[in-house]
């Protein structure tokens, strides 16, 4: 197997661009003053956060079923160390962050509610210590996934730009060079507006 299946590329792709997403808006929302459009964006943030544990959830299930194809032999013994590093910091985050924003949430006594077609039970009982230390994890979180964000990012952009091998084609629907370039160039964009909203 040389190529991920399509399974595992929908949950890339969507899992990626959400989480960019909510990264983007989050640090957004923290600048705002209180209003209904940021308590807005609150239960729209807190929705997606927990289609992106949803998601999470079964793309681990479906690596085990389907594991991933193994390295490229071109890819040099410090790419495939960090690469294992920055996958690792990935996937604990995309658990890590919504279930700290859940348990934020139940612990502060405020509900999340699903797009407004239901509501998600409390993760926990309220508990103000609690709702501090998840919202120092959900924070720690966000910058730490930033930082894996950019690497993963980087070491795509490098093999697909500069090696010209297949490594992000074996994760894309297309193989089109140019149609990949404008994937980065998404990606860029979403990440690049995830920094602004941190330093503004």
């Amino acid at each position: 197997m040389d190529t991920y299946n399509k399974l595992a590329k929908f949950f890339h792709w969507v899992i990626g661009l959400l989480f960019l997403g909510l990264l983007a808006v989050g640090f957004y929302m923290e600048a705002l003053d209180r209003s209904a459009f940021k308590f807005e964006l609150y239960g729209i943030h807190k929705a997606l956060g927990i289609t992106v544990l949803a998601l999470a959830v079964l793309r681990i299930i479906w690596r085990f079923i389907r594991p991933a194809p193994g390295h490229i032999d071109t890819h040099k013994p410090w790419e495939r160390a960090l690469s294992k590093l920055v996958h690792f910091i990935l996937y604990a985050g995309i658990l890590a962050m919504p279930l700290s924003g859940w348990v934020m949430s139940s612990a502060g006594g405020h509900a999340v509610s699903f797009f407004g077609l239901f509501e998600v039970p409390p993760i926990v009982g309220e508990n103000k210590d609690l709702g501090t230390l998840a919202r120092q994890i959900h924070e720690l979180a966000a910058y730490a996934m930033l930082g894996a964000l950019a690497l993963h990012f980087g070491g795509a952009a490098k093999h697909h730009i500069i090696d010209r091998d297949v490594t992000l084609t074996r994760m894309s629907f297309v193989k089109n060079h140019s149609v990949n370039i404008l994937l980065l160039l998404i990606f860029a964009i979403l990440l690049a507006a995830s920094y602004v909203q941190l330093i503004l």
